[in-house]
């Protein structure tokens, strides 16, 4: 700002706007201008000119932040710079992280990639030397990090319980209501069972236009495919056989929802996923319900693990760790791995010290023992051994022609 140049700040969620707005503003009061995709005409053509004015020098915003019409960047900072979100897949394709490393070299002016969790292919280039590392041993303010706990669900079924949650994890919840304290539960599935099959024929009832299972959603009494939202009511009768026997399967928030509230005295959730957020400001509204403590426990979706700040929660729960763990892609290990972490550093941010309970059915596996013990640096050698011997990222770069 005293060099008279801009400073682009993204973040990877429009969520995440609003808490960095209210903090930037705090310290640097009309400097800031917000730029993301939810902005009305009137006020881009507001922010544009008090930049071209230089009224403001700060711009905040998602990935499209990264475009901010800045004559003289001076400073771009990528905040949680591993978050996928930052990478556009559909009309104009392209990664917000890179731009900003193109933009950047065109003003002659530092980058800044933040993260507790970096990608690999960061971490890679920072210990080649092609970027400049910069660490924060410890957390702010000396707080300890949380206590992790993995759960095998496995010793679970073998002692007759076939509920959804661990019987620890039951008292851990029971015990932090009791406490007046409030917590945190991951589970990334929404919608209320996973798909819907027929007990005579076996089928499972999927979607006519991408061939994966619906998922069954309570709202409404529908099934949703959830890769491009076609809906159609629950059917009574099962389309391949005509068996009235179907049978819902699996778990999502919405079941999770139900149950939380059934068994736990005092259970009052604040469900976070796509469904519940698709109104004008949904997102921010829940947070500032949970915020005011109108509800105690938070129950969403990955959404959930990505920079929220409340000094009450004392309690993070995973209900099923498995499943980003099982996707077919090289990075489901990273991906598991940062979402894990991520969400357990939401637990403990105040004054009284945070726990993690991680239910799992696979608890060696190395990603869940490296969140337990939150050593990022075991998992990068890990992981970056297998990326080795199978030339993948950050040894190659891989290029997808899509037709």
């Amino acid at each position: 700002i005293s060099q008279d140049k801009t400073a682009i700040i993204l973040v990877p969620e429009i969520i995440l706007t609003d808490q960095i707005v209210r903090r930037f503003v705090e310290t640097f009061g009309d400097e800031v201008v917000v730029f993301h995709s939810k902005l009305t005409v009137q006020q881009r053509n507001n922010n544009w000119e008090r930049l071209r004015r230089k009224d403001s020098h700060i711009i905040i915003g998602a990935r499209s932040a990264v475009f901010a019409p800045a004559e003289d960047i001076g400073l771009i900072v990528v905040d949680e710079e591993h978050d996928t979100s930052y990478k556009q897949e559909d009309m104009v394709r392209y990664h917000a992280r890179n731009v900003a490393l193109w933009r950047a070299e065109a003003h002659g002016c530092p980058v800044i990639l933040g993260s507790a969790t970096p990608s690999v292919t960061s971490y890679y280039k920072a210990k080649q030397g092609e970027y400049h590392l910069l660490e924060l041993p410890n957390r702010i303010f000396e707080q300890p990090m949380p206590k992790v706990t993995i759960v095998d669900m496995k010793e679970e079924i073998l002692h007759g319980n076939y509920s959804v949650f661990s019987d620890a994890m039951s008292r851990l919840i029971q015990h932090t209501l009791d406490e007046h304290n409030q917590m945190i539960i991951l589970l990334n599935r929404r919608g209320y069972s996973t798909f819907v099959m027929c007990r005579d024929c076996g089928e499972t009832i999927m979607c006519p236009h991408c061939d994966v299972a619906m998922v069954y959603h309570q709202a409404g009494e529908e099934l949703r495919c959830h890769y491009c939202e076609h809906q159609i009511e629950m059917p009574r009768l099962c389309p391949h056989c005509s068996s009235e026997r179907l049978k819902l399967v699996g778990t999502g928030t919405q079941k999770v929802e139900e149950q939380l509230e059934t068994i736990f005295d005092g259970a009052k959730v604040i469900r976070y996923d796509v469904d519940t957020t698709k109104q004008k400001d949904g997102h921010q509204k829940l947070l500032d319900k949970f915020a005011r403590k109108e509800g105690n426990i938070l129950l969403g979706t990955q959404m959930i693990a990505k920079g929220l700040d409340f000094e009450n929660v004392t309690f993070v729960g995973v209900l099923n760790a498995d499943i980003s763990l099982n996707i077919p892609d090289f990075r489901a290990n990273e991906r598991t791995f940062q979402l894990l972490e991520q969400v357990s550093g939401r637990s403990g941010r105040g004054q009284k010290e945070g726990t993690v309970m991680i239910q799992t059915y696979n608890p060696e596996h190395f990603v869940l023992q490296c969140v337990k013990n939150h050593d990022y640096l075991r998992f990068y050698q890990e992981e970056t051994k297998t990326r080795k011997l199978a030339a993948y990222p950050p040894y190659v770069h891989l290029v997808s022609i899509l037709i």
